[in-house]
């Protein structure tokens, strides 16, 4: 329950940072775009899925300690804060989290905000 709230969290805070509440039907777009990041942790091979998992709860509850309340908690512009401190910071693995995590995001968001249309 821990990552759902953390991967709909996380992609509320970027589809947010990118304009994304000003399109009609952003709610609906944003858990597309959850359920598509979720899906795509769950097709990570085996011996990463479970370290991904624990990466993102670790991710949303560090929050707490500079916070006071979990990532998902946080009000969008603390989240963003979070988000930036992440990335920005010294430690390798806290880097690369948010890289993966922003890369499913942008893919995710695109492809429902420009869906590619079928013969």
């Amino acid at each position: 329950m821990a990552f759902q709230a953390t991967i709909s969290a996380l992609t509320g805070a970027l589809v947010r940072d990118l304009g994304g509440d000003a399109l009609p039907d952003a709610s609906s777009k944003r858990e597309a775009v959850s359920a598509f990041v979720r899906s795509q942790c769950e097709g990570v091979p085996d011996y990463l899925r479970l370290p991904v998992k624990i990466a993102a709860v670790l991710f949303d509850y560090s929050a707490v300690l500079v916070a006071g309340r979990p990532f998902h908690n946080l009000p969008h512009d603390k989240q963003i804060r979070h988000i930036h401190a992440w990335r920005n910071s010294n430690l390798l693995p806290r880097q690369t989290l948010m890289r993966f995590f922003e890369t499913l995001i942008l893919m995710g968001w695109y492809s429902e905000r420009y869906p590619t249309e079928q013969p």
